[in-house]
């Protein structure tokens, strides 16, 4: 009888041995989808502000398009209203340069936050938690590249764009060079065009994502 009695002891420490395993094991998969959740969180809140600068950076845009038009439509002798619509010009560019810098600290600080969950979401245990956290994190990746390459075009067409103003204010230039060099920019407008079309796909995707990892967590 003692010899059933201490294999019965023993098999009770094994179960014992295994249900604090699997708790151990519970917590800290919950305590990883805390820290995945509170990077999605922190990062949504960056998004949010970049959100808001890309739409201020969209609204000068759209100013200094107004002015182009109109000093398009200006002839030779209107030298003074040139000048000042000109200068307003500038000023706009100006205005998305500042917008352009501040949309890039926000955004590069939505993408540092989740990349930080790299060393966590390598331990995910569940299949369909990785999978989504893995997809979360490829276009996390994807949208950091093409808005780095996006910046770099924008910056190229600021400086395109305060040459171009620069002249026409000055009225110290050559047409057929003027007419070289709004080329150029609207080449670069149409690539930034694209980008942000693209952007927005990748963000939709990144979004839907992310929604489906918030509903799948909370079912555990």
């Amino acid at each position: 009888m003692k010899w059933f009695r201490r294999i019965g002891a023993f098999g009770l420490m094994i179960v014992a041995i295994y249900f604090i395993a699997s708790l151990y094991i519970q917590h800290k998969e919950q305590k990883r989808i805390e820290e995945i959740t509170q990077a999605l969180e922190e990062s949504a809140q960056f998004e949010k502000i970049f959100a808001n600068n890309q739409q201020e950076l969209s609204n000068a845009g759209l100013e200094e398009i107004k002015l182009y038009d109109q000093l398009m439509s200006y002839q030779v002798d209107h030298g003074k209203d040139i000048k000042k619509t000109a200068k307003a010009a500038l000023s706009s560019i100006e205005k998305q340069q500042k917008h352009l810098e501040e949309s890039k600290e926000n955004f590069n600080k939505a993408y540092t936050t989740m990349a930080s969950i790299q060393p966590i979401s390598k331990k995910v245990r569940n299949p369909k938690q990785a999978r989504i956290v893995s997809s979360i994190e490829k276009l996390n990746e994807e949208r950091y590249q093409l808005y780095l390459t996006y910046t770099e075009d924008y910056h190229s067409v600021i400086a395109l764009n305060q040459k171009l103003y620069g002249q026409i204010e000055e009225q110290n230039f050559n047409e057929k060079e003027l007419d070289e060099q709004i080329k150029e920019i609207n080449q670069l407008y149409k690539k930034l065009h694209q980008q942000e079309k693209q952007f927005n796909q990748y963000t939709t995707e990144f979004n839907k994502e992310k929604k489906q990892y918030y509903q799948l967590t909370k079912r555990i």
